[in-house]
């Protein structure tokens, strides 16, 4: 009886090692080979794939070196188990397609009809057309892989349950360098994308495709495209510097983008024929493609720095274009954007297309707990039907506009951490931030940008849910003063209050050296909308210096910025760049007046202790400053040849 069993043991061990196949490629194999490790080949074919899907090999390895050969075919195994392509460990393997002449459509890895693959540790590079490149796939993880320099799409394709997971995207979409053809015309259209989804073959949407932790770098197309896709998960991918668009969201269904930083700030990618940056986020349903409109899309947890706009939806009806959508379906539903940053859009922030007659209504979409930062360029919100939105709870920082308004919905300075900063760290809400626990719950998403779990009765607005355990008495929003002739109006808000006692009112006439009691005011005790209050000081004088004492219930006290009739003059908080002595003048300067710098800069920013930021226009006389920046210590930032140089300044009127 045992050695009955001690022979099956044998035999069943054999034939595990028997099941367990490695076939080897290398820079100086051939595929003549026996594809073993000392022998391996050096390319898989349309002509040689065959063996691969009847070898039963679970592993290809491909050894280190440069590849100066295409692989393409259809290699998955014909019984259908898993197979996997990789690196051989601690070896680097470069897909390298030189002196290949690939065609636009043709891939430096091409898998035809691939089912129950994964790629992974491949570097894909200087290629005539493509990097990785699906065809009708099934079940495929692609794993920190890197593609560069190639001419069209890094890597995408068609096909169901595929993962783009931690993978580097560097210089794609050659093809359309500059924004000009081979003939150094304008191209006006016609780009590829960097990283995206296709329709299947037989015309059928793509579906479940994730793409996560990314990077998509220094791209001549839209960075990452979820097209003609049903079921998709994008988050935690950094876009930086792409054209046309950072993440687009076009004629696909059931998906959610959470977690994504977009950078787009580099002036090299200015569109030739618009002039304008590339657009964050943008949602369409462009072309004949699908008779169904974009739907029950979650745009979450997302930070978009700079840009033509943040977001926007774009109605594609262009009667005689190749984009032109003219069925009924051309629409949205069931669209929500929450606790996602939108700052320093040269444009319009938020920009949504009006849906005309003769298209289905859009509907059922919800706008609620975001931060909208244009830096007082231009307004927020740009939006055609708007009964198909419900807006509230955002922070619209340069004024809430007519049609986002909400009683609960703020026009504060968020109190970032690093508001001129371009990564999801710098835009945590500092202790002292009006946006903590400001906001309200949302069923769509339950977790900040960094997975901390949000407040079930009064989250944070935008990506940062401020700890609960540091929930202040008092978070202000704002205060003023100003002159009613025979008195000076005290007036201030809260957005949230938790165990608040009441607010005491200080005036100083000695320059805030020291301050007495005007009065006292009952606040509101617990409060997560905002609450606002007011005060009379009956003075004919006008110079003096206000703050408030905010005591809470247990008797402890914090005090306000100080404030007067010219507005806050708190001194500014320290930064990372060190101050330069000297090189910016005036000092004192003036609103609306002009600032020089003795080292040329490209951009210039003041910002305050609150981390209110204003961009300065350059003009031939100088960087102007606006009309209505209050007097008043700041920090100048620039943007020079040799890095940001940082300044302090005063505005005088």
């Amino acid at each position: 009886m045992k050695r009955n069993l001690f022979l099956l043991l044998i035999f069943l061990t054999s034939l595990t090692t028997a099941s367990a196949r490695g076939l080897y490629f290398a820079p100086w194999g051939n595929n003549a080979n026996a594809g073993t490790k000392a022998a391996p080949w050096a390319n898989f074919t349309t002509t040689n794939d065959w063996k691969i899907r009847q070898g039963g090999y679970d592993t290809l390895y491909f050894l280190g070196g440069t590849y100066a050969a295409r692989f393409a075919g259809s290699i998955s195994r014909a019984d259908g188990q898993p197979m996997r392509l990789c690196a051989y460990p601690g070896q680097v393997p470069v897909l390298d397609g030189t002196t290949l002449g690939l065609g636009l459509q043709t891939g430096l890895l091409d898998l035809y009809g691939p089912t129950n693959i994964s790629i992974s540790g491949l570097r894909l590079q200087n290629s005539g057309g493509r990097g990785i490149a699906l065809l009708d796939a099934r079940n495929i993880t692609i794993d920190n892989c890197t593609v560069r320099e190639v001419r069209e799409r890094a890597i995408g394709g068609s096909g169901d349950d595929v993962r783009i997971l931690n993978c580097q995207v560097d210089r794609a979409c050659l093809m359309n360098e500059n924004q000009l053809n081979p003939d150094g015309s304008i191209r006006t259209g016609g780009w590829p994308v960097a990283v995206a989804p296709w329709r299947w073959s037989d015309g059928r949407p793509s579906a479940r495709w994730t793409v996560r932790g990314t990077t998509i770098a220094n791209s001549w197309g839209e960075g990452l495209s979820v097209q003609d896709t049903d079921g998709s998960v994008v988050e935690g991918n950094v876009i930086r510097n792409v054209f046309s668009v950072g993440l687009y969201a076009n004629n696909c269904q059931n998906a959610r983008f959470v977690g994504n930083q977009i950078i787009l700030t580099d002036t090299l990618y200015r569109r030739r024929d618009t002039h304008r940056l590339p657009n964050g986020i943008a949602v369409a349903v462009e072309g004949r493609v699908t008779n169904q409109p974009a739907r029950d899309l979650v745009f979450a947890n997302n930070l978009v720095v700079g840009g033509s706009t943040s977001f926007k939806y774009w109605h594609s009806y262009a009667p005689g274009e190749a984009h032109n959508n003219d069925l009924p379906s051309n629409t949205y539903q069931n669209l929500t954007l929450a606790y996602n940053v939108f700052v320093r859009a040269e444009n319009m922030a938020v920009v949504i297309d009006a849906v005309p007659a003769g298209f289905t209504a859009p509907s059922g979409s919800q706008f609620r707990n975001n931060v909208i930062d244009g830096l007082g360029t231009q307004p927020g919100l740009q939006v055609g039907n708007a009964s198909a939105w419900s807006f509230s709870h955002n922070d619209w920082v340069d004024g809430t506009p007519t049609t986002g308004s909400h009683p609960a919905s703020l026009a504060v300075v968020p109190q970032f951490v690093n508001p001129i900063g371009s990564t999801a760290a710098d835009f945590r809400l500092t202790t002292t931030s009006p946006l903590g626990w400001a906001g309200t719950p949302l069923g769509v998403i339950n977790t900040d940008f960094w997975g901390t779990l949000r407040s079930g009765t009064a989250p944070s607005i935008g990506l940062h849910e401020a700890p609960a355990a540091a929930a202040p008495a008092f978070v202000l929003a704002r205060y003023s003063a100003t002159d009613a002739k025979r008195s000076v109006q005290l007036s201030w808000a809260t957005s949230s209050e938790t165990g608040s006692a009441y607010f005491v009112v200080q005036r100083s006439f000695d320059g805030g050296a020291t301050f007495s009691k005007l009065g006292q005011v009952t606040a509101a005790g617990t409060s997560t909308t905002l609450t606002s209050y007011a005060f009379t000081d009956k003075t004919t004088r006008q110079d003096g210096y206000y703050r408030l004492q905010m005591v809470d219930a247990g008797g402890k006290s914090t005090f306000s910025p100080v404030w007067t009739l010219n507005g806050c003059l708190c001194p500014p908080d320290p930064t990372r760049q060190a101050v330069q002595p000297s090189g910016v003048y005036p000092v004192p300067v003036a609103a609306a007046g002009y600032l020089h710098l003795a080292v040329p800069a490209t951009e210039a920013y003041l910002y305050n202790a609150q981390g209110r930021v204003i961009r300065l226009l350059a003009t031939p006389a100088g960087w102007q400053l606006p009309t209505s920046v209050a007097e008043g210590p700041y920090w100048l930032r620039a943007r020079t040849a040799s890095g940001w140089q940082r300044h302090q300044i005063v505005v005088a009127r």
